[in-house]
């Protein structure tokens, strides 16, 4: 198994343990790489709070030695950080309120299952253990333990005593509950230029070359034309946008794919419109799709500005602080098509002296 190590060795001394915490971050540091999937963080605060619960309920009624439990507890409150250990605390202080009693199992009356204290504590600590490595294997991310195990196999003292405050860490103070995820909008637009601009001129120049001038606006659909399907797909692989994407979508959480079918060479109309078309929407605050309900998948709009443009602004009424930007040639805005609001204006006193022309892609 493949290993990750930190960059400086886990100090252990004991001003590092006790006094600045350094140990304790250390190990942190090398803990959370391997935590990276927001559910498998989430089912480790299940899986790990079963095995600790088990563990402790074992030591305080099975064995009767609760003493095991205060200096278990008083060893976190001293070696991690105050917020953490408040928590550990308050965590291992709810464990001692539910205890381990017996139980049987079985569908039938007269030979049931008899399973003692003891037994359900040994099988809670058994379920958190095996449970936490399923959660590791369904989403792809190898273990903590996997990295030192055949180096340092001591280490897995040090794991497993502060292993419930790191997911406790994992959870609270990194992910802050998730409810920033929930509950909060997010600014997850894309603002970049190109990482290629000769497929925008050779979109431009074909735009200018072959699509006539009318008072209506032309869509051209591009992998139709041999021309535009070309630098369409150099667009669609574009590497700027690509890395602006996995900003927002992490690689092992989601996969990016292009959809052509709704790709489309957007061409604006010249002169006074003969009558009032479904381009009046985009003056007013909307979204392109009716989707947002939809869990743990976005559709992208993303927008390509292949001409020059000094006058239309896109602007992202949602978005703090402002996203609001002028698409000019080379550069790129994407934002979520079932879910964000935006709409455009135009900028006083500026006036476009070439056709605005995007490609709008979509992932």
């Amino acid at each position: 198994m493949s290993s990750t190590k930190s960059e400086t060795p886990v100090p252990f001394d004991a001003a590092s343990i006790f006094v600045s915490k350094n140990c304790y971050k250390a190990v942190a540091a090398e803990f959370h790489p391997f935590h990276k999937h927001d559910v498998n963080v989430a089912l480790h605060l299940l899986t790990t709070g079963l095995g600790v619960w088990g563990a402790l309920q074992l030591a305080a009624t099975v064995f009767n030695v609760p003493e095991a439990v205060y200096v278990y507890a008083g060893l976190i409150a001293l070696t991690a950080p105050l917020g953490t250990a408040a928590l550990h605390t308050a965590f291992v202080y709810a464990c001692l309120q539910v205890p381990a009693v017996g139980m049987s199992i079985g569908t039938s009356l007269e030979s049931p299952l008899e399973l003692s204290p003891m037994h359900v504590c040994l099988l809670a600590i058994a379920l958190g253990y095996g449970l936490q490595d399923l959660s590791h294997y369904l989403f792809a991310e190898k273990t903590y333990m996997g990295s030192y195990i055949g180096a340092k196999p001591w280490m897995l003292v040090v794991h497993s005593i502060w292993l419930m405050p790191l997911v406790i860490d994992s959870v609270v103070f990194m992910r802050f509950l998730f409810l920033p995820k929930l509950f909060v909008s997010r600014n997850r637009n894309i603002n970049v230029d190109v990482a290629n601009p000769k497929a925008c001129d050779e979109l431009r120049q074909w735009i200018n070359q072959t699509v006539p001038s009318t008072k209506e606006t032309t869509h051209v659909w591009p992998h139709k034309q041999e021309a535009t399907s070309g630098p369409t797909l150099a667009l669609e692989n574009d590497a700027a946008i690509m890395a602006n994407f996995r900003k927002i979508f992490a690689t092992h959480h989601f996969d990016i794919r292009p959809v052509q079918g709704m790709n489309e060479i957007y061409v604006t109309a010249v002169g006074a419109k003969t009558s009032m078309s479904s381009d009046a929407v985009f003056y007013t605050p909307h979204t392109d799709g009716p989707f947002w309900f939809l869990p743990c998948a976005s559709m992208y709009r993303v927008l390509v500005g292949v001409t020059p443009n000094k006058m239309v602004r896109t602007q992202f009424n949602l978005q703090h602080e402002s996203q609001n930007q002028v698409l000019d040639m080379y550069h790129v805005i994407g934002f979520d098509y079932n879910r964000e609001l935006h709409f455009i204006d135009h900028i006083p006193g500026q006036e476009n002296k070439e056709r605005r022309s995007l490609l709008k892609l979509h992932f």
